[in-house]
């Protein structure tokens, strides 16, 4: 039997068919590329936390989440490229 089953991770996401009761490892593994799924990222089905020998059923949820890290940039990288001088507010105002 196959289960239709969506993987999300980050701004990656799908649906797969893959056999019933397939382990969530398997689908890490497989996506861990195309997806970029780090080993450390947590493993919720369906929105509830579980482990890598989960077997997943059809219309079940499987996102991959990072666990640590953050999104963006913080200013002191920023401001390495971009020059210190430069006015956003004016730069950005119409007819410029």
């Amino acid at each position: 039997m196959v289960a239709n089953i969506k993987v999300i991770h980050a701004a990656n996401d799908g649906v797969f068919g893959v056999p019933a009761r397939t382990p969530v490892r398997v689908i890490r593994t497989s996506l861990a590329d195309a997806f970029k799924v780090p080993t450390r990222a947590l493993t919720l089905v369906n929105g509830k936390r579980v482990g890598e020998a989960h077997c997943l059923l059809d219309s079940d949820t499987l996102e991959f989440v990072n666990a640590d890290g953050r999104k963006g940039a913080d200013l002191e990288r920023l401001m390495r490229f971009w020059p210190t001088s430069t006015n956003f507010v004016t730069d950005a105002s119409p007819g410029r």
